[in-house]
């Protein structure tokens, strides 16, 4: 009955299938006061350029996710509120969830935003995120204490993108190899990520760098599901 009784919470949250009326979907994350739990927000300053804005840290409500994952696992969809800032709040409408190498992926679209996605990576309470919407971009990050930080990223700053490089086929080069596929159908990519001590220690430790790993192959799969390419990729 609590498993039901989850669901059919969240299937009135999707407030009349998008239609917005009713009961908004609940907030996901509660804000950090400067001396600890409460209604104001502690920041962080980060010296990262293309972070415009300082971090906002937060609380997750992880009962909010395993009840949108238990959901999507009955084939529904799950509404949450995404309450990023004071004057941020975008209602979330979860469409799929997969395991990842060390937790499990959320993917959906943001309900008021044309072409707004949201990707998650959870690792049981701790968790890295990714929006974007078409006047803003927002990261998650876990920074420890069970706290995570809410980032807005400003793209115009980041490092421009390099053309792309195709290598020349000479004659009698090796054919290309064609990815497997799946029993399904669908191609199958996989994929070996390192990091260095260093890189580990940059991000906060070992759990957070494989949230962060899980997450980019989970961004790539939600790409492809997206836009209807029969491909998936898969860590090794």
């Amino acid at each position: 009955m609590p498993r039901l009784a989850g669901a059919l919470f969240l299937i009135g949250a999707l407030w009349a299938a998008n239609g917005l009326g009713a009961e908004p979907p609940p907030g996901l994350f509660k804000p950090i006061a400067a001396g600890g739990v409460g209604s104001g927000a502690a920041v962080l300053r980060m010296d990262a350029p293309h972070i415009r804005t300082p971090q906002r840290l937060v609380q997750v409500e992880w009962a909010l996710l395993e009840q949108a994952r238990r959901l999507l696992e009955l084939g529904g969809e799950a509404a949450l509120l995404f309450n990023l800032a004071e004057a941020v709040a975008l209602p979330v409408v979860f469409e799929r969830w997969a395991p990842t190498k060390w937790g499990y992926s959320l993917a959906g679209r943001i309900a008021d935003a044309l072409g707004g996605r949201v990707v998650l990576a959870v690792h049981g309470e701790l968790m890295a995120g990714a929006l974007w919407t078409p006047t803003a971009n927002y990261r998650i990050r876990s920074r420890g204490a069970g706290l995570h930080s809410i980032e807005r990223v400003d793209a115009t700053d980041a490092p421009p993108l390099a053309e792309p490089w195709i290598p020349p086929l000479e004659r009698g080069d090796a054919a290309i190899e064609v990815p497997a596929q799946a029993a399904d159908g669908m191609a199958q990519i996989d994929l070996l990520i390192l990091w260095t001590p260093a890189t580990r220690r940059l991000v906060g430790g070992l759990r957070p760098m494989q949230a962060r790993v899980d997450l980019a192959v989970a961004v790539a799969n939600d790409a492809y599901a997206a836009g209807g390419v029969a491909q998936n990729v898969r860590l090794v």
